[in-house]
């Protein structure tokens, strides 16, 4: 937004120096007279009119413009999708891997490193390679409340696992 201060502040000060155009062309022009002075009154406003067209037309465009060409490119967001594929097909190696390659892109990505414990856990029931991702997620995530909502899942995990293998099978 500091373009648009900069544009306003900019139209100000242009505002100061037409509006003496605008009050002479008004003048001459309103006030009657000959075809001189109004011909003069007209060119006092189009003067004025350039003088503040360039920050106006920046204040007009600047909204619209950024529709279709953004100043800030749009942030990228992890896709599951593959791994998440892999997954349903019963391909668990694969979908770790592909929740691999996701969080090596994405380090702050909770859901990627949740999605990549519950399978080692639940899928592949494998407790070492599940403790060496919580460690590694642990490392990985950037503050406290990403931590401790992956703590949260992986003790939900965990309890999850425990029930299913408590319950006999029929």
């Amino acid at each position: 937004m500091e373009d648009g201060r900069d544009l306003l502040i900019a139209l100000g000060r242009r505002l100061l120096l037409a509006l003496p155009f605008a009050l002479a062309g008004w003048l001459l022009f309103a006030t009657g007279g000959g075809a001189e002075r109004r011909i003069l009154g007209l060119l006092c406003v189009v003067i004025a009119g350039i003088v503040v067209a360039p920050p106006l037309a920046g204040l007009i465009a600047e909204p619209a413009g950024g529709l279709f060409h953004p100043r800030h490119p749009a942030r990228q967001e992890p896709s599951h999708d593959i791994a998440e594929a892999r997954r349903r097909q019963g391909r668990y190696a694969e979908a770790l891997d592909a929740y691999e390659r996701v969080v090596e892109r994405f380090p702050g990505d909770v859901s990627g490193w949740i999605a990549m414990l519950d399978v080692a856990s639940v899928d592949l029931r494998d407790a070492a390679r599940a403790d060496a991702i919580a460690r590694r997620a642990l490392a990985a995530l950037p503050d406290a409340a990403s931590r401790m909502q992956f703590l949260q899942a992986r003790r939900r995990i965990h309890t999850a696992e425990g029930a299913a293998l408590a319950a006999p099978s029929i």
